[in-house]
C-alpha cells in the first residue's frame, strides 16, 4: 500500500508544454479584371485572382493590384468560421494631359470709384513722465487675503530596487493533435536507427504556403539520438535536426515517408515515473519544422528492427535521488517537462519561419510513501531554504533494467 504524505515542489532541469496554434478558414478572392496580384498582411503571394486560401481567424490586411493602368485596392477582411469572400472591382488610372499655351491679354478695365477712408491711425508714443510727487501718509491695513493655491507637487523620488521574481507557474503538458493510424518508425539525421513510434500527429501544411503544423512524436525507446537532441536543445549547442517518420503496412512494406528538415524541439515530456505502474514510459517530442515533405515509400520489404526491453523505459524500475535526501521512498515524480519558446523568425517568401526561444522547465512534484528517512530529509531541506539559505541541490532520475 502507498501512502501519499506530502507533495514538494522542486525546481530542477525538467520539461514543459506547448500551445497548439489556432484553426484556419477558407477565403475566396475574385477581382475585375482577373489575374491580379494579392498581398496578405504585407506578404506578396505568388498567385493571382481568382484564388482560395486558408487564413487564421481575425483581421487581415489584403491588397489586390492589377498592374500598370489600374488603381490597387486595400481592404481589411475579418476571417470567421465558414466561407469568407472578397470581391473587388479595380478602376483604371485617369491620366492628365499637358497644360495648353496661355491666351492673349485682355484690354484694361475702367478705373473703379475711390474707396472709403481708412480707419484712424494708432496714437503716438506717450511723453516723458513728470517728477514724482511726495509720498502720502500710510493708510490703514487691509483685511487678510485668501489663502493662495497649493503649489505644484514635488518630483517623485527614485524607485526602490525590484524584489525577487516569484517562481514560474506550472504549464500544462502539450495537447497533441489527433494521431494517424498505422505503424511508424522515427529516424534522426539518417543515422540508420529506426525507433518505434507509439503515436504520430500533426506534421503537415496547416495554412497552405504560410505555416506548418508542429510534429508530435511519442516513442518508448530512449535512443541516443533522442537524448542527444534534448541535451543539445537545453545547452543551445545544436538544437536543430533533420528526421524522417517512416510508415509501414501490415506486410512490412515501406509505404510513405515524411521528411522534416531544420526542426527544433519546442516541447519534451516524459511520462511520470510511478512505482505502481508497470507499462513502459513514453517520451513525447514536439518538433517545429523549418520545412517538410511527404513522399511515397520505396515499397521494399524492410522489417523494422525490434528493440530489447532493456532499452525501454519501464516505470516500475526507477530511482530518483536528491543530494542529502533518501530517495528510496519516492513513489512518483510528476512534471518532467521542458519547453522552448517558438519565436517568429525571418519569413522565407510567404512562409512563416520560427526559431527556438528561451528554454524553460516545469516544477517537480514528488509523492512519498510512508517509512524511511525521505520525509525527514525533505523537511530539513525545507527548513534550510526557509531560513534564507540558497540551498540548491542536484537530482538524478535513473531508469533501471526490468
Amino acid at each position: 500500500m502507498k501512502l501519499v504524505v506530502t507533495t514538494v515542489a522542486l525546481t530542477l532541469v525538467v520539461f514543459a508544454a506547448l500551445v497548439v496554434p489556432a484553426a484556419a478558414h477558407p477565403l475566396k478572392i475574385t477581382s475585375f479584371p482577373s489575374a491580379a496580384d494579392v498581398t496578405i498582411d504585407g506578404v506578396v503571394l505568388r498567385r493571382v485572382t481568382p484564388l482560395v486560401l486558408n487564413l487564421t481567424a481575425g483581421n487581415h490586411l489584403i491588397t489586390v493590384a492589377g498592374g500598370p493602368g489600374w488603381q490597387p485596392i486595400t481592404r481589411t477582411v475579418t476571417i470567421r468560421a465558414g466561407e469568407n469572400v472578397l470581391d473587388v472591382t479595380l478602376t483604371p488610372v485617369v491620366g492628365v494631359g499637358p497644360q495648353g499655351p496661355a491666351g492673349p491679354q485682355g484690354p484694361a478695365g475702367t478705373p473703379g470709384s475711390p474707396g472709403v477712408a481708412g480707419a484712424k491711425g494708432d496714437a503716438g508714443p506717450a511723453g516723458p513722465a513728470g517728477p514724482e510727487g511726495p509720498a502720502g501718509s500710510a493708510g490703514p491695513a487691509g483685511p487678510q487675503g485668501l489663502q493662495g493655491a497649493t503649489g505644484p507637487q514635488g518630483l517623485q523620488g527614485a524607485t526602490g530596487p525590484q524584489g525577487p521574481a516569484g517562481s514560474a507557474g506550472n504549464a500544462p503538458p502539450p495537447v497533441p493533435p489527433p494521431t494517424y493510424a498505422g505503424t511508424f518508425f522515427l529516424e534522426i539525421q539518417n543515422d540508420g536507427v529506426r525507433i518505434p513510434v507509439r503515436s504520430f500527429g500533426g506534421c503537415y501544411d496547416k495554412v497552405l504556403g504560410i505555416e506548418y503544423e508542429d510534429c508530435y512524436i511519442s516513442v518508448v525507446f530512449a535512443a541516443p539520438s533522442v537524448t542527444q537532441w534534448l541535451n543539445d536543445t537545453v545547452d543551445g549547442s545544436n538544437p536543430t535536426r533533420d528526421f524522417s517518420v517512416i510508415q509501414y503496412d501490415a506486410l512490412s512494406h515501406e509505404v510513405r515517408r515524411t521528411n522534416v528538415t531544420g526542426a527544433f524541439l519546442s516541447g519534451f515530456v516524459v511520462d511520470d515515473p510511478d512505482a505502481s505502474v508497470a507499462s513502459p514510459a513514453e517520451l513525447l517530442m514536439v518538433a517545429v519544422p523549418s520545412s517538410l515533405q511527404t513522399v511515397a515509400g520505396s515499397g521494399a520489404i524492410q522489417p523494422p528492427s525490434t528493440f530489447s526491453t532493456v532499452n525501454r523505459l519501464n516505470t516500475a524500475n526507477f530511482a530518483f535521488s536528491i543530494s542529502g535526501v533518501d530517495g528510496s521512498r519516492i513513489a512518483r515524480v510528476h512534471g518532467l517537462q521542458m519547453s522552448a519558446a517558438k519565436s517568429p523568425g525571418v519569413a522565407v517568401g510567404s512562409r512563416q519561419h520560427f526559431v527556438q526561444g528561451p528554454v524553460g522547465f516545469h516544477d517537480l512534484q514528488l509523492e512519498i510513501a510512508s517509512g524511511g528517512n525521505t520525509i525527514a530529509n525533505l523537511e530539513t531541506w525545507l527548513a534550510s531554504v526557509a531560513s534564507g539559505v540558497n540551498d540548491q541541490r542536484p537530482g538524478t532520475l535513473e531508469w533501471k533494467k526490468p
